[in-house]
């Protein structure tokens, strides 16, 4: 379905490009047989996300796509909760059957909102629930910290540690020495930023 799409899209495209009546009339063809393939896909996408052990997607798309519209999952996982908007957190916890997960770092980034009037969407879920504190890492019963990072170079790491996790973050060995290596190639050698 996917290269079919791509020949009938470049077909489109060329047809575009001319100005005749034979063109248009192709043009119209082309157009019809793209959307009967659209149908086709949706179709199979909606077989494979009923039939699926696991679906990954983003909140945008539950909320717009009739696909998920009365589905509900044993277990919902929301990831970068920090980023998300309350609203949203709640509207995907209505997708769970029995447990609801949300994952994510309240030391990162709020939800960027440019309203200066809407106070809820600038708030996190961690802020909601009191999680969050002010002045530092609060502990919490729903709270698990994932202490082992898998991602930056020692000195990046580091700097975070000391400021945002108050010396609980570790770099995972396999990770530090490839960051290290890699830190030794071009374009700014023995730099780790």
């Amino acid at each position: 379905l996917a290269a079919k799409r791509m020949a009938l899209e470049e077909q489109r495209k060329q047809l575009r490009d001319k100005k005749d009546e034979k063109s248009l009339k192709d043009l119209t063809e082309v157009q019809k047989k793209l959307q009967e393939l659209h149908t086709k896909v949706r179709h199979r996408e909606a077989q494979v996300t009923s039939n699926a052990l696991i679906v990954a997607t983003t909140m945008s798309k539950v909320i717009v796509d009739p696909i998920f519209e009365d589905k509900k999952y044993d277990v919902v996982m929301f990831d970068e909760a920090s980023m998300a908007y309350i609203p949203q957190i709640f509207a995907a916890a209505t997708f769970a059957k029995n447990h609801f997960i949300c994952v994510g770092d309240f030391a990162q980034l709020s939800p960027i909102v440019q309203s200066s009037h809407n106070d809820i969407l600038k708030r996190d879920i961690f802020h909601y629930l009191n999680i969050r504190a002010e002045k530092g890492i609060q502990n919490h019963p729903w709270l698990v910290m994932l202490n082992v990072q898998y991602r930056m170079h020692p000195d990046i790491s580091q700097f975070i540690n000391k400021y945002s996790y108050s010396g609980k973050l570790s770099d995972n060995a396999e990770v530090k020495q490839i960051r290290i290596e890699e830190c030794k190639k071009s374009p700014f050698p023995a730099s780790s930023l």
